[in-house]
């Protein structure tokens, strides 16, 4: 072993690389998480996603966007909305005939979070708006 090689090891004959290398083990559960949502993006321009093929956003990326986006519906809507017409501009290129129904495409890429956000549910005739509950 030369000197410049006994140099970069430590005491535990570990590279500097490997000590600087973060062990899975080590990472947060938020972390271990993201990791694994990365892949679920949208493959442009056919809008799939491109870890579960499944129609964009799917399950995982809904669920990324939401803990991502956690407590900023009006951002998280205002994303939503610039990628719902960029896979509408994306998919009538590639076939007008196919684009699918605007209302489809609205509640694929709005409609869920609308769903899942409080403040912007629907409340019954009498009960207080969300808004006010809040405070």
């Amino acid at each position: 072993m030369s000197a410049q090689e006994r140099d970069r090891l430590d005491s535990t004959g570990a590279s500097s690389a490997a000590r600087n290398h973060e062990e899975p083990a080590r990472l947060t559960q938020t972390q271990r998480l993201d990791a694994g949502q990365r892949a679920h993006t949208p493959l442009r321009p056919i809008w799939l996603c491109r870890a579960c093929g499944q129609p964009w956003p799917c399950g995982r990326a809904k669920l990324a966007l939401v803990t991502e986006y956690d407590g900023n519906p009006v951002s998280l809507f205002l994303y939503l909305a610039s990628l719902l017409h960029d896979a509408i501009d994306d998919l009538h290129k590639l076939n007008p005939a196919t684009t699918g129904c605007a209302s489809d495409m609205f509640d694929r890429f709005l409609g869920w979070p609308a769903r899942h956000t409080r403040s912007y549910r629907m409340t019954e005739i009498g009960s207080p708006r969300p808004e006010e509950t809040e405070a």
